[in-house]
C-alpha cells in the first residue's frame, strides 16, 4: 500500500480545494474555539487540518504515509502538529472534534469507531469530508 499512497500524494495538486466558507461554517457548527483541539485522521496532505487551523487552538494531523506528511508539512500553520502512524495507534490525547476525509475508506471500521469514541468527549463530533 505505501506505493499507492506515494502515487496519491503526487496527484493531490489536481484535486479541487475546499472553499474557505466550508471551514468557517463547519467550525461554527462544531463550536470550535481558540482552545479547541481537532484531530485530522488520515490527514493525507492535511488540507482539512490546514483549513480548520484558524478555527482551533491545535490541530493534530495523523497519517501513516511519510510521503503524505512530507507534502502536508509544506506551508502548514504552527498550530498543526503532525504524527506519523495509524489512526488508533497514536497516543495524542482527546479532542473536541475529528475530521476525516477520503482516507476513511482505508480505515478498519470497528477499531476506528472505537478509537474515535475513546478520544472524543461526550458531545464531540466526527465530520467526514469527501468531495467538494
Amino acid at each position: 500500500m505505501p506505493d499507492a499512497f506515494k502515487e496519491i500524494a503526487s496527484n493531490y495538486h489536481a484535486r479541487t480545494p475546499y472553499h474557505p466558507v466550508f471551514f468557517e461554517r463547519l467550525a461554527r457548527a462544531l463550536d470550535l474555539q481558540p482552545d479547541s483541539r481537532l484531530l485530522d485522521a488520515g490527514c493525507g496532505r492535511a488540507e482539512l487540518a490546514k483549513g480548520f487551523s484558524p478555527h482551533a487552538g491545535e490541530v493534530v494531523a495523523i497519517d501513516k504515509s511519510e510521503d503524505m506528511l512530507t507534502a502536508a508539512r509544506r506551508n502548514a500553520p504552527e498550530n498543526v502538529v503532525f504524527r506519523i502512524g495509524e489512526v488508533g495507534k497514536c497516543e495524542v490525547g482527546t479532542f473536541d472534534a475529528i475530521s476525516v476525509g477520503r482516507a476513511l475508506r482505508y480505515m478498519p471500521r470497528e477499531p476506528t469507531v472505537k478509537y474515535f469514541e475513546s478520544v472524543l468527549p461526550k458531545g464531540g463530533a466526527v465530520v467526514t469530508c469527501t468531495a467538494v
